[in-house]
Parts: C-alpha cells; structure tokens; sequence
C-alpha cells in the first residue's frame, strides 16, 4: 500500500513537472501509478501566477462533499482558508496531490477514492469507510 501511494506522489510531481498542472483546459485528468488509486480532477476556472509545488505554504478553500452530496467539511463556514505545506503529510493524500500545480485563484472540482484519505476506516463517524470523496478546492496562496 505504502509503495503504490508513494508511485502515485511521483506520477503526479512528474505530470506537474512536465504539463505544469494536473489539468488543461477543464478536462477530466486521471492520475496513475501502477496499481496505484486515482483521483479525477476538472479544473472550472484556471487561476494565474506561479503554480503550487513541493514544500510551497498553501491556502485553500475547500468544501468536501460524500457520495448523497452531504457536506462534511467547508473551510468556508470557518471564515479562513486551510492552510499547510505541500508534501507535509498534515493533509490527507489525495488533496496535498491535488492541489500541485494549480495556481492561486483555480478551482478544481477533485474525486478522491479512499485509499487516498481516511480509507476503510473512515472519518470521526462523518466520512463513511471506504467512501470516494468530491471536493471543490479553490487555491487562494501559493508562498
């Protein structure tokens, strides 16, 4: 488990490396490793600047819905946006891979499946095991 998430991190940094974001031009993206969990991404308003990479501060909004479109988590009922470093760990998986190459101002709408956040054991009685997840991110700073 350990080696395919590591596979899917370096995918990912290299698919940023090389097209300067998960993704163009409001397509759908797929982001693999071998045999590794995907997330989809589609990108509705593209940002401007420099782009989110490794070890950069980040602040994001974001809003986490389940399957039913229930909302279990929105930084903006909580009036600041989230903010961590890219690569750190502090967030799950999938939203610190989401969140590489985008640029401030860029909403994306992202699916994260559960090996990518809290898996099968779900989430403080919120986030169902083995559950994909949909999340709006909006990146608000890149430092």
């Amino acid at each position: 488990m350990r080696r395919d998430l590591l596979a899917v991190l370096l995918v990912c940094t290299v698919t940023v490396a090389l097209t300067g974001g998960l993704a163009g031009c409001g397509d759908d993206v797929v982001v693999v490793g071998h045999r590794a969990p995907k997330i989809r991404s589609k990108t509705i308003k593209k940002g401007f600047g420099a782009s989110a990479k490794e070890g950069q501060m980040v602040g994001v909004h974001y809003v986490g819905k389940l399957p039913d479109g229930k909302v279990f988590m929105d930084t903006h009922s909580k009036g600041s946006p989230h903010i961590w470093r890219i690569g750190d760990g502090t967030v799950i998986v999938g939203m610190d891979m989401a969140v590489r190459g985008m640029k401030p101002g860029e909403i994306r709408i992202v699916k994260i499946p559960p090996e990518l956040h809290w898996g099968r054991n779900g989430y403080g009685g919120v986030v169902p095991p083995n559950t994909t997840l949909t999340f709006e991110i909006e990146l608000i700073s890149v430092n």
